[in-house]
């Protein structure tokens, strides 16, 4: 669990972000959901994913470790994750997500 510290840190980091890319974008996209949606998938920017793969939201690439799908050519990591197919019941699986140079 993020400490005080840990959640305004990242909360500090991230709304700038996410304020340039609603701006980027005709502000179609809120900033305070990405920055919600960055939180919780990221544990507030702690956990060992993001901070590996600068990846604050978990958008899969495919399951192939030679081509990422057809739109994504960047760099990618593996790792295990639990999907809910049915809405109630955890199936562990292991996917690649998409990895990033930096945070923006």
């Amino acid at each position: 669990m993020a400490s005080a510290t840990q959640v305004a840190t990242f909360i500090s980091m991230i709304a700038p972000i996410a304020q340039e890319q609603a701006k980027k974008h005709d502000n179609k996209i809120f900033p305070s959901i990405c920055i919600a949606q960055a939180c919780c998938e990221s544990a507030f920017g702690t956990s060992k994913k993001m901070i590996d793969a600068k990846a604050v939201f978990g958008i899969k690439v495919g399951k192939s470790a030679w081509k990422y799908g057809t739109a994504w050519k960047g760099a990618a990591y593996k790792t295990g994750t639990t999907e809910y197919y049915d809405g109630k019941t955890a199936s562990k699986i292991v996917d690649y997500f998409r990895a990033y140079d930096s945070i923006s």
